[in-house]
């Protein structure tokens, strides 16, 4: 009986327009500037929880003292509707996580928006988000509480969250190693004194052509539409834990600049190891 109305509950949302609807960017680019955290990892622990688990216990308890739910709200809170996921860090991208694993939160079931094709062992690169998209339909938060765990993110099928693809992480790689770039030719007084500096990022792509990405500061541009340009870089190759880029930035004194960039990755980070440049005035 409680199954069914369980069941019955969950066919009345979808019935009432809150099943699964994907509106998401699908490239890479765009992803990145949607997500607030963007992961690489492995899978070490899957399991099947309550909804109520994946809250945190003094906000729930907090929320359950000044909201009366009705029975199938109940029904829904403690059904095992949600599959948790512990993932092994092999590199951050986007995001705020100071530990080695991370845990996420989806739901079980496609029609409900839920990712439901994680493996243990097998890695993944995850968009996802501190935000249930899942309970936040049924609970709303009181004041500044939250009823997300701490350091947990959810996993949508809407989002581009894929099985490891070297392509993929490769574009990541890309936005990572440019961000460091940028942020190496500030520190040397190479670009303009301004509060926003614009950027192109020029990388090769399975063709052999050119794909560009377009920053304001160390944020990516999805409109196309760039201001100035402060800056370019080209990625000329990455080895392992080794790149180079290639750079021409402009000055506010009427200098351009024109070097290389060694980048070499330790652990989880890229950091300068060489730098040559020439200046002149165009």
């Amino acid at each position: 009986m409680k199954g069914i109305l369980i069941l019955t509950y969950l066919l009345t949302l979808i019935q009432q327009g809150i099943a699964c609807s994907c509106v998401y960017p699908t490239e890479i680019s765009k992803a990145f500037v949607a997500s607030k955290t963007v992961v690489y990892g492995e899978i070490v622990e899957l399991k099947i929880i309550k909804v109520s688990d994946s809250m945190d216990p003094d906000s729930l308890r907090h929320y359950l003292q000044k909201e009366e739910l009705n029975d199938l709200q109940s029904e829904i809170l403690n059904s095992d509707f949600l599959i948790q996921a512990k993932l092994r860090i092999i590199e951050l991208f986007k995001g705020e996580i100071n530990n080695e694993t991370l845990t996420l939160y989806t739901t079980r079931t496609g029609a409900s928006c839920g990712f439901t094709g994680f493996e243990i062992g097998k890695q993944f690169i995850i968009y996802s988000s501190p935000n249930s998209y899942f309970f936040s339909h049924f609970y709303q938060p009181q004041g500044n509480r939250r009823l997300e765990k701490a350091n947990t993110n959810w996993v949508t099928s809407c989002s581009i969250t894929t099985a490891l693809r070297e392509d993929h992480l490769n574009m990541l790689q890309v936005i990572k190693i440019a961000r460091e770039g940028l942020n190496i030719l500030k520190t040397k007084d190479l670009l303009k004194n301004e509060n926003k500096i614009y950027s192109t990022v020029l990388v090769k792509n399975y063709e052999g052509k050119f794909d560009h990405i377009l920053f304001e500061n160390d944020e990516i541009i999805t409109n196309n539409e760039l201001k100035r340009q402060d800056l370019i870089l080209t990625l000329l190759s990455i080895q392992g834990n080794i790149a180079e880029l290639s750079f021409k930035s402009f000055d506010d004194g009427g200098f351009v600049h024109n070097g290389t960039i060694k980048l070499v990755k330790n652990k989880r980070e890229w950091a300068k190891d060489s730098m040559n440049y020439l200046s002149a005035i165009e």
